[in-house]
């Protein structure tokens, strides 16, 4: 009986550890746990970035053809995923620390309440990256976005270089940048 029990105890734990790194879009509360560190892996080639165009939280056109030559961080997120709020000021930081670089940060939302839920959340955290809603069109054109947060990083010359899913820290995140920066 003690072994039934210790071996439900275990796979419950694994079950949550792997919940922990990322989002459900359906689940709308997790627990929040720091997330292994993501070994780097050498950036390799791969396909272009589709462009999309939005609108931004203040109301200015985005798209991503307008990018080029920049590196870019495309962070897929939502205000009620707490790996995605944890990410929230890493990435202000990198924003101010990289712009001057060439590298630029883009937040899709992916909020079920729209700006209702997201124009609060981008004035607290005080967000200085371009935000904008999504319109599960350009979810749709990077393949479906199936957990939260997914960011890409993409070259100066508009190529995806890599695809996370999960949370990341700003170390991870410092480390994609730089390798994206360097190859370009």
């Amino acid at each position: 009986m003690r072994a039934s029990k210790r071996s439900s105890i275990l796979i419950i734990s694994i079950l949550l550890l792997t919940l922990l790194t990322s989002c459900k879009k359906q689940d709308e509360e997790s627990v929040v746990a720091p997330p292994p560190p993501i070994p780097l892996k050498p950036i390799g080639k791969s396909a272009a970035a589709p462009d999309f165009s939005l609108v931004d939280m203040q109301g200015k056109p985005i798209s991503l053809k307008s990018y080029r030559g920049k590196v870019v961080v495309l962070n897929f997120w939502a205000t009620w995923c707490p790996p995605c709020r944890k990410e929230v000021p890493d990435l202000v930081v990198i924003q101010k620390e990289y712009q001057a670089k060439g590298v630029e940060i883009i937040g899709i939302a992916m909020e079920r309440e729209g700006k209702l839920a997201l124009t609060p959340f981008v004035e607290r955290q005080g967000i200085n990256y371009r935000v904008a809603l999504d319109d599960g069109r350009v979810s749709n054109l990077y393949d479906g976005i199936d957990a939260i947060p997914t960011t890409f990083f993409i070259d100066k010359k508009g190529l995806i270089r890599q695809k996370v899913e999960g949370g990341l820290s700003k170390r991870d995140i410092e480390g994609f940048v730089n390798a994206v920066l360097s190859e370009s």
